[in-house]
């Protein structure tokens, strides 16, 4: 039943006529096209789809530069026989925009190699577990158009409060956040804080709609 919810979820993500659907599993018990999410990554083209089964063997860490939907094994995994799909870390770099992270559990997600004057617009994390979210940029780095949903999120810093990074549409909700620090401008929905803390205006969530 689980398993066939997963493939709905991947065959509504990828109604475009030239993307394509890119299976990976780490687990030799799991047949796949991939044993790795970077060696997909690299044969994927803009728009494709990774479902990364879940294992009990984390896939590690992983850049991503270009724009990709990826689907795990989804988050709530503990009564089922389907492993967690995780990951150390994965890195959004060079501006990347469209994308997509569903169902997976990862320690940080953050952006790099960001210059001053880029937009990075089109990012959704949704039904995932991210210990720490991490948009820190130069002065003048846009990022718009941003969707959390139905996330577990341990640290949310949308933006350095010292810095003058622009946050446009920014957009959390349904989701249980611990900690927000730095997050100008974003509009939360229904959302549960606790465990953390929430910065005053001064250290950087003015602009913030509740």
């Amino acid at each position: 039943m689980k398993k066939n919810m997963f493939l709905i979820l991947v065959i509504s993500y990828s109604q475009c006529v030239f993307a394509h659907v890119i299976t990976v599993s780490n687990n030799p018990g799991q047949p796949a096209q991939y044993n790795n999410v970077t060696t997909a990554l690299a044969a994927a083209q803009n728009g494709d789809t990774l479902y990364v089964f879940g294992s009990t063997v984390s896939y590690g860490e992983i850049s991503i530069t270009k724009p990709v939907t990826i689907i795990g094994s989804g988050i709530n995994t503990a009564r089922t026989a389907h492993a967690r799909t995780t990951f150390s870390r994965i890195v959004a770099r060079n501006g990347t925009g469209g994308i997509t992270l569903s169902g997976i559990f990862v320690t940080r997600f953050n952006f790099e190699n960001v210059t001053a004057a880029m937009i990075i617009s089109n990012i959704t994390v949704e039904y995932s577990f991210v210990s720490d979210f991490v948009t820190l940029g130069p002065n003048g780095v846009t990022y718009n158009n941003f969707l959390i949903n139905n996330c577990i999120i341990g640290r949310l810093n949308l933006g350095d409060p010292a810095l003058s990074s622009i946050m446009s549409n920014i957009i959390i909700k349904n989701s249980q956040i611990s900690g927000v620090v730095g997050c100008k401008n974003v509009v939360y929905y229904n959302c549960m804080f606790g465990g953390g803390h929430l910065t005053d205006a001064a250290n950087g969530i003015g602009g913030a709609i509740f």
